[in-house]
């Protein structure tokens, strides 16, 4: 199976990078811990609610997250309520904060920088609420880790495309799609992807016509 989704990513992603380009990876300038959080809150959110919800909770505390590990749950609760699931997340949040302060002495991740991709992955995905999609996609925004963070929409075209079985589990085809992409390449091949299921393929009556990969794709769970 290996060997099959990697002759196929070798001819989906030349496409995809044609059509989309082929963006590299630039460093982000907010630090880990911040980009973590906002991914805890827009986890089954929509993008303008996880934003609000996110700067609400930075002007809550001023911008400071060990003033933010001290608050009452009630706080946390009340300044990410937009995004929904509140009291589920606030706990998680707090937790994370108090982690970091655990472990390094000072709220903040920015010693993973230094870690190799495995160790910082590793403590990323022991943390509450952080499961393998939030944690390379943290990884791989922060620091230019070379994984492929695999979410709804690249999902959604892994078993389209018929890379993975139509029952595969997201952790499953994010741990097939990214030993499959070339080395070097998580980045610019979760972009593309990205682009292409939100543009073409779609969850609902996807653009068949228009895609670029239209034949090489067996159209699995695409209604005619």
């Amino acid at each position: 199976m290996a060997e099959r989704v990697s002759q196929s990513i070798n001819n989906v992603l030349p496409r995809l990078y044609a059509e989309y380009g082929q963006e590299s990876w630039r460093a982000d300038e907010r630090d880990i811990l911040s980009v973590l959080v906002r991914a805890v809150i827009g986890q089954a959110t929509s993008k303008p609610n996880a934003n609000t919800a996110f700067q609400q909770l930075l002007a809550t505390f001023d911008g400071d997250w060990n003033v933010a590990r001290k608050a009452a749950v009630e706080n946390v609760v009340e300044a990410i309520s937009i995004a929904g699931l509140a009291e589920q997340r606030a706990p998680r949040i707090l937790a994370i904060l108090d982690r970091c302060y655990q472990t390094f002495a000072e709220v903040h991740l920015e010693p993973l920088r230094s870690y190799p991709t495995s160790r910082a992955y590793d403590f990323l995905e022991s943390l509450p609420g952080v499961g393998p999609k939030t944690a390379a996609f943290v990884l791989m925004l922060t620091t230019g880790a070379d994984l492929l963070p695999v979410n709804g929409g690249i999902h959604r075209l892994a078993k389209r495309l018929g890379l993975v079985p139509p029952n595969t589990s997201a952790v499953r085809t994010q741990n097939v799609l990214s030993s499959a992409v070339p080395v070097g390449e998580g980045y610019s091949a979760h972009m593309a992807l990205v682009v292409h299921a939100r543009r073409i393929c779609t969850s609902r009556n996807p653009d068949c016509i228009q895609c670029c990969l239209a034949d090489l794709c067996p159209r699995i769970g695409v209604n005619s």
